[in-house]
């Protein structure tokens, strides 16, 4: 109330410290619009290989008690046959978040039904990667 009347606020005297970097994440979204039985086929392969190389592998020989690491990835951007050096370089990387969407704007339609279901007419995904080291001074330098 006392700040509110006589306009002013109490300073906090609040500091930042520098304690780590953070990791840097990379967000991409991709939209697949199949044409044909093949091109349906291949949307659910890619998806089926980013959904399956972000996640672990339960390591049987320790009765199950232990995780193997999920796949990394190398992202690199390229014109034509080479490197894009205008673009950021990015170090091996996880997938930390994988999200599918079907249909445009929430509205979910498909081609006709075949033996395994019907194929959606459209599909969205949305991938979040993480790098798995720290960017310094240095990797910045080298265009990281």
């Amino acid at each position: 109330m006392f700040s509110k009347a006589f306009g002013v606020a109490i300073n906090p005297h609040q500091e930042q410290f520098f304690e780590k970097p953070a990791f840097r994440s990379f967000d991409y979204t991709f939209e697949f619009w199949p044409k044909s039985k093949e091109e349906m086929d291949a949307v659910q392969k890619i998806i089926f290989l980013f959904k399956y190389h972000m996640h672990p592998r339960l390591d049987k020989g320790s009765g199950g008690r232990l995780f193997k690491v999920p796949s990394e990835f190398e992202i690199h951007y390229a014109h034509l046959d080479q490197q894009n050096s205008y673009l950021n370089k990015i170090a091996r990387c996880v997938l930390k978040g994988m999200d599918v969407s079907y249909g445009p704007d929430e509205q979910y339609s498909t081609f006709r039904p075949d033996g395994k279901g019907a194929a959606p007419v459209t599909t969205k995904i949305a991938l979040t990667f993480q790098e798995t080291t720290f960017v310094t001074k240095d990797q910045i330098y080298e265009g990281f």
